[in-house]
């Protein structure tokens, strides 16, 4: 619906049918480089988190084998 209101607008600003073509199709190819510039970001920041949550569940995988064998330790006393 957005895009008919542009596209129309922009057929009665320009008064050309061809000008408002291109308008519009450079209105698109910016649409489609932001989107793949978001994305990029929301990758890396995801990869990011990721990570991050690996590291911690490495540390507490860690932690629980030196607990266990602890515990171990304790009932073979």
């Amino acid at each position: 619906m957005a895009f008919i209101i542009v596209a129309a607008g922009l057929r009665i600003l320009t008064g050309s049918f061809c000008m408002a073509l291109g308008i519009f199709m450079l209105l698109l190819l910016v649409d489609f480089f932001i989107v793949q510039w978001d994305k990029k970001r929301r990758d890396e920041y995801e990869s990011i988190f990721t990570q991050y949550d690996r590291e911690k569940e490495k540390e507490n995988e860690q932690e629980n084998v030196e607990e266990s064998a602890n515990d171990d330790k304790q009932e073979n006393e």
